[in-house]
């Protein structure tokens, strides 16, 4: 990897140039972790973002990536790739950012452009895919003749470039987790689904009238150490039609103590207990419990091109 950077700290920091495909590279490479944030992950401790000119410069990709609040990111990576005029060749390359700033120079051409930061969260690690401020799609092409002012941020919840809420995509339309919530008889049974055993006698099953309400508790900080909301769902399994009505797309990246509560269709409440497991039997279920513990996590190596969280199937049951 190199780090077409300019304008970096002197601390800890090797200047380099690096000659690729024919074009000069000049930058720095600093010798510090990924990871960033208040204490922990994220973001780059306070203080004010590297100072980026508003000005375009001819055959130059630079700007800022900020957190969810403004704060300069500490340490993050990128991509560029495309076609560049200078060698008439298809051409990919890494960069790497630096408080809050990067700085890259193909040359003219026409190069779509990606950044993401590495953050080990609660013994974990991750990496987070950072949100374009244009909205463009991950595969625009930037024209990079007159030179591109490119801005991210990290967005905890959301939809992605180029899709919304009309998207059937489970996995890579959002950022932050998802949730595929189902109830026992309604979408889903407890011994069969969940514990694949087709000899043991069924669960009660619950009303599809009734409401369901799950209450997603944080404990802790989220990924990039913001406190965090409890986050309310109400879900009614007589109006599923199919099976994106059961999932919850956008969730911070966090650890949550979730709890549900029945409303049945005359008005009496009951406690429900709940169950959280992996599609395709990755892992253990936990529960049945009253309260359970929802994380996303990321057990995929981190790739250039996109990354996500495993989605998390929750089950509520008498």
């Amino acid at each position: 990897m190199f780090h077409p950077l300019q304008g970096c700290p002197r601390s800890g920091i090797r200047f380099m140039v690096i000659v690729w495909c024919g074009s000069v590279w000049a930058g720095c490479d600093r010798k510090e972790s990924s990871s960033a944030g208040p204490g922990a992950p994220g973001a780059g401790g306070g203080g004010a973002a590297a100072i980026v000119s508003e000005s375009p410069e001819a055959g130059v990709i630079k700007g800022t990536a900020v957190d969810s609040i403004g704060r300069p990111i500490k340490s993050f990576g990128g991509s560029l790739s495309g076609y560049s005029l200078k060698s008439g060749q298809n051409q990919s390359a890494d960069f790497a950012g630096a408080a809050g700033a990067y700085r890259a120079n193909p040359g003219p051409g026409q190069f779509s452009i990606r950044a993401w930061t590495d953050v080990e969260y609660n013994g974990r690690q991750y990496r987070i895919d950072l949100h374009p401020v244009d909205g463009k799609p991950l595969l625009f092409k930037h024209d990079t003749t007159s030179g591109i002012i490119k801005n991210f941020v990290w967005k905890l919840e959301g939809f992605r470039p180029g899709t919304d809420e009309r998207s059937d995509d489970r996995y890579y339309s959002h950022y932050g987790g998802s949730l595929m919530f189902s109830v026992e008889g309604n979408a889903a049974a407890y011994q069969t689904e969940v514990l694949n055993n087709y000899s043991a006698k069924p669960e009660p099953k619950l009303p599809a009238d009734s409401t369901i309400e799950v209450t997603l508790t944080p404990e802790g900080a989220l990924i990039d150490g913001s406190p965090g909301k409890p986050i309310v769902l109400q879900e009614k399994p007589a109006a599923w039609k199919g099976y994106m009505d059961r999932v919850t797309r956008g969730i911070p990246i966090g650890k949550y103590r979730a709890t549900a509560e029945e409303t049945t269709a005359v008005g009496a409440k009951k406690p429900l207990r709940l169950v959280t497991y992996l599609s395709f039997h990755k892992g253990t279920p936990q529960g049945p419990a009253e309260s359970v513990t929802v994380e996303f996590i990321q057990d995929k190596p981190p790739s250039d091109v996109v990354n996500r969280v495993e989605e998390i199937n929750l089950h509520a049951m008498y």
